[in-house]
């Protein structure tokens, strides 16, 4: 059976909707429009007041009643503000996940980071390519932190990564499809990666020596 429209205008942020198998964090509440984003770092849009999307969705779960699990990590989170890239002048900017997580990583302005990825092959609402970030990322001189080479560990969750206690105090953390930062142990992104994410590599940053 279908939602309703009442039950579309109730969701709030963190609130999972399932498609079938599929589950998506709502990221996003408009008065016509919630956006909700799946595992793989790929936002849905669902139209409250059509019938069409409603029909696509198979079940609302609240944020406070979500089970723990691979579907939510238990690790500390801070949900990125992104009034920051409006306010640079990036307002039409789209997958920029890579550009938010050099943002987050070395303190610097969305701008600043934006500069340095397009300067190693981004284009504007386009993600960046594994061969872009491995270039990217060890090069910058950014916020008085440096870059360093990635850490590959293959078959490492992120679970496992948060476990080992060998994550560096800054440092960018990449899986498919998807590039956030983490500093002093807090996830800065958009919404909340499972924990059973296999990490393609960690890139650490430090503080550059005067």
């Amino acid at each position: 059976m279908p939602v309703t429209i009442a039950q579309l205008k109730a969701v709030k942020l963190g609130d999972a909707i399932y498609r079938t198998s599929r589950m998506l964090e709502v990221v996003r509440v408009e008065r016509t429009q919630i956006a909700a984003r799946d595992s793989g770092g790929t936002t849905w849009y669902f139209q409250i007041y059509e019938k069409w999307s409603r029909d696509r969705i198979r079940r609302i779960v609240p944020a406070e009643r979500r089970r723990k699990g691979t579907s939510r990590s238990n690790y500390e989170f801070a949900r990125l503000r992104t009034g920051d890239r409006e306010a640079s002048g990036f307002a039409h900017e789209g997958n920029d996940c890579t550009v938010w997580a050099l943002a987050k990583a070395t303190s610097v302005d969305y701008a600043v980071a934006h500069a340095h990825m397009q300067a190693h092959g981004r284009n504007d609402e386009q993600g960046s390519s594994w061969e872009q970030c491995r270039t990217a990322y060890p090069a910058a001189r950014l916020g008085g932190f440096a870059g360093r080479t990635p850490i590959e560990i293959p078959n490492r969750t992120l679970a496992r990564w948060f476990k080992s206690g060998e994550l560096p105090a800054r440092c960018i953390v990449l899986v498919r499809r998807h590039a956030f930062a983490v500093v002093s142990g807090q996830v800065q992104d958009s919404f909340q990666v499972g924990s059973a994410r296999r990490v393609r590599a960690v890139f650490g940053f430090v503080k550059e020596e005067l």
